[in-house]
């Protein structure tokens, strides 16, 4: 059963911890997330917000910097390697 509103932590939470990530990753690693990307451009606008700032983007998680290897490394075995 969908929410009665959009004020929902389906929104507010999943967009900024979930899909800001993914497409983030996305960006990062030259994968075309353009759909995604839209998903959390309608969130902005009817949250009025901006999930893109307030999310967790691979800059914020500072994995901005790894390569593909080095961050599945790191996912498979919580071993980053310096």
């Amino acid at each position: 059963k969908a929410p009665p509103t959009l004020n929902h932590r389906y929104i507010f939470e999943d967009v900024p911890c979930s899909l800001v990530p993914i497409a983030s990753l996305g960006d990062r690693f030259g994968v075309s997330v353009r759909a995604m990307d839209a998903v959390v451009t309608l969130a902005n606008i009817v949250h009025r917000t901006d999930y893109w700032r307030r999310g967790r983007t691979v800059d914020k998680l500072g994995f901005s910097t790894l390569s593909v290897s080095e961050l599945t490394a790191y996912v498979n075995e919580g071993i980053r390697e310096e």
